[in-house]
């Protein structure tokens, strides 16, 4: 379970679609009022890193954060959350449009610099992330080394 919904969550979930009813019944409607709406119920992802070749890392235990994320305009995210002492990672792009973060590679590259093997990294061309559901035993100071080095790598063939 990623998040566990209390009474008050649920009161403040009803008086947002109250109010986003009446916006648009006003004519007051924005797209921009959705995305303020998720962060005023859930709260923001921490931002824990940003690369200097144009990725973030995000810390949050919400799965939905990495869309979210991508609705606001961040186009290569890291998204990770602590469970005991594994550490559960989602690695994602914007599209298949967006460059200069090749998701396959990255994925296959923290696969095999994981030490412990519980299973691969895996994914498609725009999203992966960490064994299920086992997690990682790398840190996320070592992903974000490890993702840098491969871009870096990258970067020097251009």
């Amino acid at each position: 379970v990623y998040h566990d919904v209390g009474d008050r969550e649920y009161v403040t979930m009803i008086e947002i679609i109250e109010s986003r009813i009446l916006q648009w019944i006003q004519g007051k409607a924005s797209e921009e009022e959705i995305r303020d709406a998720y962060a005023r119920l859930h709260g923001n992802p921490r931002l824990h890193y940003t690369s200097p070749f144009g990725w973030e890392m995000f810390e949050s235990d919400r799965i939905y954060d990495t869309g979210m994320l991508m609705m606001r305009g961040h186009r290569r995210v890291v998204r990770f959350h602590k469970s005991g002492d594994r550490h559960h990672y989602t690695v994602a792009r914007g599209s298949d449009f967006v460059d200069r973060f090749p998701v396959p590679l990255l994925l296959e590259t923290l696969s095999a610099e994981d030490p412990e093997k519980r299973g691969a990294w895996g994914g498609g061309s725009t999203v992966g992330g960490s064994p299920r559901p086992h997690g990682s035993a790398l840190d996320p100071d070592a992903v974000c080394r490890i993702i840098d080095r491969v871009l870096a790598r990258l970067a020097a063939k251009r």
